[in-house]
């Protein structure tokens, strides 16, 4: 039977400060091969502001060598009424290669976000960031 993935959020700068906000998940895909999906880990406090940019990057804590996805993972970061704030830019992840997104035009959200990884493998490993600005910079 397949085990659930897990995910380790951490927020800095949250909502009130003057700077941007980063969200930083450091995920483990589940076991059962390339059925490893991390769902539904919602992140706290709500967030509100402006995505301006999201960074993936595939080992532990992003470091491209260490238990690396399966190539051409994909990524969903889901608000509150799960559309995908990255609008399925994070397909087709490399096993290898850190990518950035920018918000062009940047993506308005007020809410948890919640995220998903799928089709990574069996307890595969990976970091991703989202930066988030208080006003549309």
């Amino acid at each position: 039977m397949a085990a659930a993935g897990i995910c380790v959020c951490k927020v800095t700068h949250p909502i009130g400060a003057e700077r941007a906000s980063e969200i930083t998940w450091d995920w483990i895909s589940g076991t059962g091969g390339d059925e490893g999906v991390v769902s539904e880990v919602g992140v706290s406090p709500k967030l509100s502001g402006y995505v301006t940019a999201i960074q993936v990057s595939p080992g532990l804590n992003g470091d491209r060598t260490t238990e690396t996805p399966t190539a051409s993972y994909d990524i969903v970061i889901n608000d509150q009424y799960g559309e995908d704030v990255a609008e399925g830019e994070l397909t087709d992840c490399s096993a290898s290669v850190a990518k950035t997104i920018y918000g062009n035009p940047k993506v308005k959200i007020k809410s948890m976000l919640t995220i998903g990884i799928i089709n990574a493998g069996d307890t595969k490993k990976g970091r991703v960031i989202v930066h988030i600005s208080p006003e549309d910079v």
